[in-house]
């Protein structure tokens, strides 16, 4: 007997979990971005960074851009521009930011954005470019970590735009 009703005991247990699991899943699929986006008509949403091609390695900015200045230089960034920059120490891998969405026609060379990028996923890269062609607008971005601009940040669509970090 005393089995049963620790079985029992166990399955009850393992069944409110299960219900409370569903309630949550519930609440941030469905009830939170209702709350989150229209009740507080808010345009912001957070993000986790989950890679290091932002990061500076705690260096100060003089000896970061020492080592990674040439290849913004190389994209006719100064030193004097980057330093007016958002983020010019960099964003870590971990942090929680938020981002913004903004039209097109705002953002900035300098600005860093989350994209989406087929079979890449999200990337947030600093904005190095912005044009447009056949009248479709694009932007080119990099990780300041990156050595180089990856073959698919060259053109980034304006509909893959998720947001500018803020």
């Amino acid at each position: 007997m005393h089995l049963i009703r620790s079985v029992r005991g166990k399955r009850i247990v393992f069944l409110s979990l299960v219900f409370v699991f569903f309630l949550t899943l519930l609440f941030f699929w469905n009830i939170y971005p209702v709350v989150y986006d229209t009740a507080l008509d808010v345009d912001k949403h957070p993000f986790v960074i989950v890679t290091k091609s932002m990061e500076h390695n705690g260096s100060s900015f003089q000896s970061w851009w020492d080592v990674h200045g040439r290849y913004y230089v190389d994209l006719g960034i100064t030193v004097h521009q980057f330093e007016v920059f958002p983020f010019i120490d960099g964003i870590d891998k971990g942090d929680l930011v938020v981002t913004d969405e903004t039209p097109y026609e705002s953002l900035r060379v300098g600005d860093v954005v989350i994209a989406d990028i087929p079979r890449w996923g999200s990337i947030h890269h600093r904005i190095v470019r912005k044009f447009s062609e056949d009248g479709v607008n694009y932007i080119s971005t990099r990780g300041d970590a990156n050595t180089r601009i990856a073959v698919f940040e060259q053109k980034i669509p304006e509909a893959s735009l998720q947001g500018v970090i803020v």
